[in-house]
C-alpha cells in the first residue's frame, strides 16, 4: 500500500506526476458514493482542479488514488491519499 501526505499549499508526487493541493476548508465535495460535506480540499490535477475529501478517488496518469482524509494540521490542511 502506497500512501502519500500532501499538506497545504505544497506539491505532491502521485507516482511523479507534480499535484499542488490548497484551498482546505469545509465544503461539498464528491465521494466515491457519490456528494459529501466535510473538511475538504483541492487536488489541482492535470485534468483541472478537483474538490476531494475523505471517500473521494481521482485518476492521475492511469492510476487510481482514494482520498483517506483532508484533515487539519497545525493551522494548515493535509491529504492523504492511497494507491489503489
Amino acid at each position: 500500500m502506497s500512501v502519500v501526505e500532501i499538506e497545504e499549499t505544497t506539491v505532491g508526487d502521485l507516482d511523479g506526476v507534480a499535484v499542488p493541493f490548497g484551498n482546505a476548508w469545509d465544503a461539498e465535495y464528491h465521494a466515491a458514493t457519490g456528494p459529501a460535506r466535510g473538511y475538504s480540499g483541492v487536488l489541482f490535477l492535470p485534468g483541472g482542479p478537483v474538490r476531494v475529501g475523505a471517500g473521494s478517488e481521482v485518476t492521475v496518469a492511469g492510476q487510481g488514488w482514494r482520498v483517506l482524509e483532508v484533515a487539519r494540521r497545525g493551522g494548515h490542511g493535509v491529504a492523504r491519499l492511497e494507491r489503489v
